[in-house]
């Protein structure tokens, strides 16, 4: 999915990476723990380094999601 939606993230409202991070999350609550670990890696690899302060966040969050996964 990565580099499917044009554009860096520079515009108005959120980016692709911040979307990939609702829908991890949202797969995690409903179950689909392998689909959360996908999306939270594809996030945090599209985080672009001025967003940097996101990432250790994000990377717990991935954590907790392998864990559930198994």
């Amino acid at each position: 999915m990565a580099g499917s939606v044009g554009g860096d993230g520079a515009g108005v409202g959120p980016s692709l990476w911040e979307y990939l991070d609702t829908l991890a999350l949202a797969r995690h609550r409903t179950g689909d723990h392998a689909g959360a670990v996908a999306a939270q890696r594809e996030a945090i690899e599209l985080l672009p380094e001025r967003e940097q302060w996101a990432r250790e966040e994000m990377a717990a969050r991935l954590t907790e999601f392998e864990a559930a996964a198994g």
